[in-house]
């Protein structure tokens, strides 16, 4: 990178495409240096250490499939808004950091305010969609949990067996209609 271009969000960018290529394991704080063509020294500008350049990498990745979804659902609305969000979701999260390592990454750094927050607008963004289509909002909290962790059940699904993308979407657009049908 050129001298001067260097920001904590370029730092991330490296990382997390370093982290999407290689891994999250394969992430160090050297590593990350050659990338961003300085000494590991100079990185102390920008990241304190590696938990702070591995926590920012999944707050950032977790922001960007959480304002790429939104954006694609700006006109969708109910049960439509939630199926679609929950396909883009899963092959969005194909495209970067593996989804093993994002949800070990939350595990590991979920006490992180920038990884809380963004964690809660993913979830704030389906919960709008959940409360449309909620017919006793005494049941909404209830309705957010089912749905998501049907959700998250379906995508470990996907990512645990050999599966199309397009096998694993269908098989999850199917459990959620049958799981909103509930609501």
């Amino acid at each position: 990178m050129k001298k001067g271009t260097l920001t904590r969000l370029a730092v991330l960018q490296q990382a997390e495409m370093i982290a999407a290529q290689d891994g999250f394991a394969k992430l160090t704080y050297n590593g990350l240096a050659r990338q961003c063509g300085v000494k590991p020294q100079s990185l102390y500008r920008y990241v304190a250490n590696i938990a702070d350049v591995k926590s920012g990498v999944i707050g950032l990745y977790i922001q960007q499939l959480t304002e790429s979804i939104e954006g694609q659902l700006h006109e969708e609305s109910g049960q439509v808004a939630l199926l679609h969000g929950a396909e883009l979701f899963l092959t969005e999260s194909q495209m970067g950091i593996s989804f093993t390592d994002m949800i070990a990454g939350i595990v590991a750094f979920g006490d992180n305010e920038q990884v809380r927050s963004q964690i809660a607008s993913l979830r704030a963004l389906f919960r709008r969609y959940i409360a449309e289509i909620t017919a006793d909002q005494a049941h909404l909290t209830a309705n957010e949990q089912l749905f998501f962790e049907t959700f998250i059940g379906n995508i470990v699904l996907f990512n645990t067996h050999d599966l199309s993308i397009q096998e694993g979407v269908r098989i999850m657009r199917q459990n959620l209609a049958r799981v909103l049908t509930l609501f």
